[in-house]
């Protein structure tokens, strides 16, 4: 059987691949995750010495409501997961991450 191969003609590696989206789905299960991305998109408020270009008030006020709109979608993630969620045990983290 052939190989698997990228657009570019580079052989896969599907085992690697297998771990990343094993690891990558474990990591999208922690609050530690999700506050981590709260904080990234938290510091992309706007700020009053921001330069804003062109930009109108209207388009201004959008970008912010969407912004906000998004970390209250995280902030209920986290109430979820903190909840209603055992995260993965540490050593099952551990194991996973050290498959790079």
């Amino acid at each position: 059987m052939q190989q698997p191969t990228s657009g570019l003609g580079q052989v896969l590696d599907l085992e690697h691949f297998r771990a990343r989206v094993l690891q990558d789905a474990l990591d999208q299960a922690t609050v530690s995750h999700w506050l981590a991305r709260h904080a990234a998109l938290s510091a992309s408020l706007p700020r009053p010495d921001d330069y804003v270009g062109r930009a109108s008030a209207d388009e201004l006020n959008a970008r912010e409501a969407r912004i906000r709109a998004a970390l209250t979608a995280i902030e209920r993630h986290v109430y979820l997961l903190q909840h209603t969620y055992r995260e993965p045990a540490a050593e099952v983290l551990e194991a996973v991450r050290s498959w790079e």
